[in-house]
């Protein structure tokens, strides 16, 4: 039982019990931090089923598995090969290196439909954007950031500037660092 303690664990648990499958394999969309909530309506993902007993089987809308809640599961056909599109609402909590000037987080607003760009060492730049933000300061060296974004941009690399731009720190002049950041929906097919 000690193997079905984390969310992945009791999802697989339901599924070997409703399919009496030998194993299955878990396709999150996104991903996040060890410490980061997934809130709202969860995370999508895809489950394949290794040697499944059962087929077919009735499936409730929403099924509750002790902390963990499934909502919409249903068999599908196959595996999406292709990379799944997806928009996030993200919580970022950043701390900076400097004291924040007044009025030094406005040019954190400029990041909204601009274009992000992100450099994996690869030919071509993958290019993703910035739907909205709301930034709050904390105290004078931390704020917090409310981001709508395409998924896929790692968040944290938003904030340092790491083989990204434009980033946090570049535009506020001032080394960030995102120490916490929570998800608050996640929606596909953008």
């Amino acid at each position: 039982m000690s193997g079905y303690n984390s969310v992945e664990g009791h999802i697989a648990k339901f599924l070997f019990e409703k399919f009496g499958a030998q194993q299955a394999k878990i396709t999150w969309i996104g991903s996040e931090d060890e410490s980061s909530l997934v809130l709202g309506n969860g995370r999508p993902f895809f489950v394949k089923l290794v040697n499944p007993h059962k087929r077919k089987t009735v499936l409730p809308k929403k099924i509750r598995l002790g902390s963990v809640s499934i909502l919409n599961l249903r068999v599908i056909s196959k595996v999406p090969t292709e990379q799944i599109k997806f928009k996030t609402d993200v919580l970022l909590d950043v701390s900076t290196e400097k004291d924040l000037v007044p009025g030094s987080l406005k040019v954190l607003e400029s990041l909204k439909d601009m274009p992000v760009s992100v450099n994996e060492n690869l030919p071509w730049k993958n290019q993703k954007r910035v739907y909205d933000i709301k930034i709050k300061k904390i105290d004078t060296k931390s704020f917090t950031a409310l981001l709508t974004l395409d998924g896929g941009i790692p968040l944290k690399r938003l904030v340092s500037g790491t083989h990204i731009e434009p980033s946090m720190s570049i535009l506020l002049e001032n080394v960030c660092k995102c120490t916490t950041f929570d998800f608050h929906k996640i929606v596909t097919g953008n």
